[in-house]
């Protein structure tokens, strides 16, 4: 008599995210949706496409920059603070833990410096 049960057999999942997950992650490159109240000025070079929050992270999504990425900086205590962030390079864009009011995308010091200033409108 065979045994019809599947003991120890469980069905694979792969790591695609759920589908309300996947369209949330997808409105962020988008912006859809989101908080997009700010203030873009200085350097064209890193003019976002797009800068957004959804409450805990702030999106910036950048064009195609020519050389070494700008780093990202707090500017909420009124010094540069470098900020927590990671980069999707596959939608070239940063993820910023939290909302700043005020952030700046740079790149170089002294003259040479390059520096996109953001400033949170409420």
């Amino acid at each position: 008599m065979r045994s019809t049960a599947r003991a120890g057999r469980h069905k694979l999942h792969n790591n695609e995210p759920p589908l309300s997950a996947r369209a949330a992650i997808a409105a962020t490159y988008t912006c859809a949706k989101l908080d997009t109240k700010y203030k873009v000025a200085g350097a064209n070079e890193f003019r976002p496409v797009s800068v957004c929050n959804d409450g805990a992270h702030t999106y910036i999504n950048v064009p195609e920059v020519a050389g070494d990425l700008p780093q990202p900086y707090t500017l909420d205590n009124r010094t540069d603070e470098i900020a927590n962030y990671s980069y999707d390079r596959a939608h070239r864009q940063f993820i910023l833990d939290g909302v700043p009011t005020q952030l700046a995308l740079i790149r170089g010091t002294g003259r040479g410096q390059l520096r996109t200033t953001f400033q949170r409108v409420r």
